[in-house]
């Protein structure tokens, strides 16, 4: 036999098998089935691809451990602000592939906790938080700070993780500048 050819992944490649990346492993060192190979599945992310370090921790993170708290890359790419915080519309969170979202600069603010995009709703804003948030999202001032009341149910991020049901709490529309 040609040299290789007692290779299982190269067997599998030569007979066109349907097997490689599809989440079962046919050789027995799981060759068919790496994250070099075949990437992260849709509900994981790879610390690389958010921190552009080819270095970073090389395992598939459950995107549960993205922005909860605990930094899961070796880099800390997991609890970076541009992907724990942003400003975006009441119903949906635009972002790349990369799970960055849109820098929009106005819109309501939302936090990620474990993966999971939220309205993000408190008790008494003030405006140097608006201030605050607008430089870490790497915008200059603040223009407009609006707290509303919220169509819908929301929770305080704060009781997200206890089970208590949150006191009635705000939306906060913000507008930043350049």
């Amino acid at each position: 036999e040609k040299e290789g050819c007692n290779d299982c992944l190269a067997k599998m490649r030569f007979s066109g098998s349907k097997g490689i990346c599809d989440g079962i492993e046919d050789c027995p060192n799981g060759e068919d089935e790496t994250v070099e190979l075949c990437g992260c599945p849709t509900d994981h992310f790879h610390c690389s691809d958010l921190s552009n370090q080819a270095n970073d921790t090389n395992i598939c993170q459950p995107m549960e451990r993205l922005c909860d708290g605990r930094k899961h890359c070796q880099s800390g790419a997991d609890e970076d602000f541009k992907y724990c915080i942003s400003l975006g519309s009441k119903t949906d969170m635009m972002e790349n592939t990369g799970l960055e979202p849109a820098g929009n600069n106005f819109g309501i603010m939302k936090v990620r906790f474990k993966g999971v995009w939220y309205q993000y709703c408190m008790t008494g804003w003030k405006e140097y938080m608006g201030v605050a948030v607008c430089s870490v999202l790497g915008f200059n001032s603040l223009s407009v700070a609006i707290p509303q009341s919220p169509n819908g149910e929301v929770t305080d991020i704060g009781y997200l993780a206890t089970g208590i049901k949150s006191p009635p709490c705000s939306t906060i529309y913000l507008v930043c500048q350049d």
